[in-house]
């Protein structure tokens, strides 16, 4: 209790001048009838948790090093709150020639443990650029082998 009441009374004597943040004072904006692109808006804090898996009716397309690598009409999202969708391809949409393993793993509590591929494009070459599930968690079975892409269009 001690320690609560001498936290308490320190922050109680500390202020804050809110004149002296501008930005508190600057309007909100209302984006909500404005798009960055032909899609609707979507906002990552209305995403469910757990995760929600779901194919997506966009051309996903994937270039590196000024090359594309990966094309599909057959990809699905995965859409986590606070984080923006993650794109994924089934790997037969991908040039795998530009695909080497790598030996980095990470686990997802929702996904399961992930593999990664290092892209090399030309003289390009990123390690861990992509990763997939080649055994996925039963609720994102529909991914099982799929190659992430970060970014749509």
């Amino acid at each position: 209790m001690r320690l609560f009441q001498t936290l308490k009374s320190r922050s109680s004597s500390t202020r804050i001048n809110s004149s002296s943040f501008n930005y508190l004072k600057t309007p909100k904006r209302n984006y909500s009838n404005k798009k960055m692109s032909s899609h609707p808006i979507e906002s990552v804090w209305d995403y469910p948790r757990p995760p929600a898996c779901e194919p997506t009716p966009l051309k996903v397309q994937v270039v590196y090093n000024g090359e594309t690598i990966a094309e599909s009409e057959n990809a699905y999202r995965v859409l986590e709150t606070s984080h923006p969708p993650t794109y994924y391809i089934p790997i037969q949409d991908v040039r795998t020639e530009v695909l080497s393993d790598s030996s980095s793993s990470t686990y997802c509590e929702w996904k399961g443990a992930a593999s990664y591929y290092n892209v090399k494009v030309g003289d390009k070459s990123t390690p861990n650029a992509a990763w997939y599930y080649k055994n996925p968690n039963k609720r994102f079975e529909a991914i099982k082998d799929f190659m992430e892409a970060c970014y749509v269009d």
